[in-house]
Formats: structure tokens, C-alpha cells, sequence
């Protein structure tokens, strides 16, 4: 899930924009917030879609209005997550209606069980606690979530269970003081925005992300590599143009490839999950690959990545189906190409990416980090897990 200016879009669920207009004062008030609490709701008429039901709040301009309507497999969004709405009955200051998000579920088949896999993004994504899910009859004593109700203890778990899924598999491996991996599912890699030291990186499973550079404000990083993840576009050309740019790119059917493009419109993003830009180093699947960072625009000053170095770097093994983040030290590149090409124990990488290093190297294991940066604020990071 992401969330921009208040905005949710998920890959996992479809969520259609239906907003409130902004003339319909009643109905959106336009009082910013910071949303502490999930209320839920029924729509209280049986059989009415989600979509019927977000229709008729969007065109209706009275004192009622919710954030989300639920439905079979969609999700309408009304209003921003950072604006009130009337949906509580506590009152124009009450906490509910103030600092909570309204979730609306309607009374049709299917609703219920989207509105859990919901309310479990949305509760990772915005940090609320699972004891601030409530019913709408926590904050007017309305017999609502009327559905819902007889069995809140069961729908808060179901909830709960959502949450924790499926253990993220990732084995952590250090084969030497210079040679660390993680390695795990191809569904489960993905990269987090953070824009702080590497050396206060706390998330588990995670290697430094993409090369960056930074704004007119230096804490605040961009990537300048091609990055693309959970739908939004975070850098859309090569760097260093008009050279093209090894990509890593994972499609939504978990299958993996690597490409060498100048701009992320050469791609259908319809079909991928993410495209993470670097310098490629290995490709034993497309038989017209070949190792030549200097075709890539790292020559001159931009060689400096070539040195000798700590590198991190991306691989994917296809008879086991795995991807691993390694991160290997002070190596020079003729090193790194002997030590992802070392098959003889069949895990040699036949697609491997390099993504930053020197300084901006850093690896998290589960619990542990394990190999250091210098404490340089860097852009992303690239993790299994969620």
C-alpha cells in the first residue's frame, strides 16, 4: 500500500478514487487530521454494492461522509485520510469523527473479507494499533457494524491474522567476513523509501537501495537510478543518459528478468511489481547480455563505482527460483563476477544487478546489522518482507 497527500493505492487490492467534491462543504468539512483511530461500519442496506454505495456519498452534501466504501473485491476512497468526515455521531469535535478513518462495508457477499485484508494495509501503512480498530458503537453507541457486532472478537482476528500472513522465508548467510547474502522468495522483495543514515536502518532482511543523489535540502535523497515500486514512479530515467541502464525487474506473476532501457515507458508497468536500476553484471538468460558497465555511462567520474569497494547487489538463481541481496567487501569488480559465477554448488546467480555501495553499504539480518555504512543519509532501502 502506498499513501501520497492522503491518497491509498495498494497491488494487492483495487481501490477506485471517488472523491467528495470539494464544493460539497456539508459533506467534506476540509478539517485536516491525523488519524489515531479505524472506525468501522455497515452501510445498514442489504444487497446495495459498494459501488452503489459510493455513489450516493459523493453526490449527497449533508452532514455524512466516510473515508472508504467496501465492496466485493473494491475499495472506494472519498476523502483523503488527512481530512475528517461525519460518520461517528460524536459530535463536529469528537474524537471519532476528528481522528478516525471511516470505513463503510457493504452488506453484500465478499465485502467483509476485502474489508479485512483492507484495514490490515491500511493499519501497516498509517501505524494505528489494533486496539484502535473500534466499531462505530464505540464512539455513539449505534448498534453498528450491525453485522458485524455479534462477532467483533472474530473479525479483530481475522484482522490480526491478515497482519502477520505468511512468514517472510529469508535465510542470512555469511560465508566470510566479505561475503554476506540474504536470500528468500521473489514475492517477497521489495523497496522502502526511508531518507535517513544508514547507519539507523532498523528494518529486518534489508540491503542500502539504488544510487541517489540528493535535493537543495541534503537529507532529502532521490534516486538516480530507474526505481519503480508499489505502483509509483520514483525515477523514471536511466542515469546517465543517453546511455541505457540494466534493470532488475519482478513481474506480478513473481517472475524475474533484466533489461538494458533508457526510460521506465519502455516497460509494461501494468504487468511488474517493481524495477530496480544498476549496473548489470551477469545474464546467462538473454544470450545477448554483456558485462560492459562503460555502455552504461560508468566511465570517467561515474568509474568512481567501480572501484574497489563494498558492493551490494541483487541475484536471481532460477533453478531454485530465489532472489538473494549480497553484499560483498572491499572487492574489486573482477572478484565480484568470480564470486556470482561460482557454480559449484548450483546457486550462481543467472541474473545479478549492482546497486550502490562504498560507503552507503549496509545489511541488515533478522534481528542484527551486520555490515556497516558510514552514516551517509541514503534514498531506499531493498528488503524481503513487508
Amino acid at each position: 500500500m502506498l499513501i501520497n497527500n492522503g491518497i491509498v493505492s495498494s497491488n494487492d487490492l483495487k481501490i477506485i478514487q471517488s472523491l467528495i467534491p470539494v464544493k460539497h462543504s456539508k459533506a467534506r468539512p476540509k478539517y485536516s487530521m491525523q488519524a489515531k483511530y479505524i472506525t468501522v461500519h455497515n452501510t445498514g442496506n442489504a444487497g446495495a454494492t459498494g459501488k452503489q454505495n459510493a455513489d450516493y456519498v459523493v453526490s449527497q452534501n449533508e452532514y455524512k461522509s466516510w473515508h472508504f466504501t467496501v465492496g466485493n473485491n473494491d475499495v472506494y476512497q472519498h476523502l483523503p485520510i488527512s481530512e475528517s468526515a461525519w460518520h461517528c455521531g460524536d459530535g463536529e469535535n469528537g474524537t471519532g469523527n476528528r481522528n478516525s478513518i471511516g470505513v463503510e462495508i457493504a452488506e453484500v457477499y465478499g465485502a467483509e473479507k476485502t474489508a479485512v485484508k483492507f484495514v490490515a494495509e491500511l493499519m501497516k501503512e498509517t501505524n494505528i494499533p489494533i486496539e484502535n480498530i473500534v466499531p462505530h458503537k464505540h464512539w455513539s453507541g449505534k448498534n453498528c457494524p450491525r453485522l458485524i457486532l455479534p462477532y467483533w472478537d472474530s473479525f479483530i482476528e481475522d484482522i490480526k491474522k491478515e497482519i502477520e500472513g505468511e512468514k517472510v522465508e529469508v535465510r542470512y548467510k555469511k560465508y566470510s567476513d566479505r561475503i554476506h547474502e540474504l536470500r528468500g522468495e521473489v514475492k517477497d522483495l521489495f523497496v522502502k523509501i526511508v531518507n535517513k543514515s544508514n547507519r539507523a536502518i532498523e528494518e529486518p532482511y534489508c540491503v542500502n537501495g539504488t544510487y541517489f543523489w540528493h535535493t537543495d535540502k541534503p537529507n532529502i535523497k532521490y534516486s538516480t537510478s530507474i526505481l519503480y515500486a508499489d505502483g509509483k514512479i520514483y525515477q523514471a530515467a536511466a542515469n546517465h543518459l543517453p546511455y541505457p541502464q540494466s534493470v532488475y525487474i519482478v513481474y506480478k506473476d513473481n517472475t524475474v528478468e533484466m533489461k538494458l532501457i533508457k526510460y521506465l515507458s519502455e516497460l509494461d508497468l501494468d504487468k511488474i511489481k517493481l524495477v530496480i536500476g544498476g549496473v548489470g553484471i551477469r545474464n546467462t538468460l538473454d544470450s545477448t547480455f554483456r558485462y560492459s558497465p562503460v555502455s552504461e555511462g560508468f566511465s570517467g567520474v561515474y568509474a568512481d563505482v567501480l572501484r574497489r569497494s563494498n558492493k551490494t547487489l541483487i541475484g536471481y538463481n532460477k533453478r531454485l527460483n530465489k532472489q538473494s541481496l549480497l553484499v560483498l567487501k572491499n572487492v574489486t569488480m573482477a572478484e565480484v563476477i568470480s564470486i556470482i559465477s561460482d557454480n559449484s554448488t548450483g546457486e550462481a546467480y543467472d541474473i545479478c544487478l549492482m546497486v550502490d555501495g562504498g560507503g552507503s553499504t549496509t545489511l541488515n539480518n533478522e534481528t542484527d546489522m551486520v555490515v556497516y555504512g558510514d552514516g551517509r543519509i541514503i534514498h531506499n532501502i531493498i528488503m524481503f518482507g513487508r
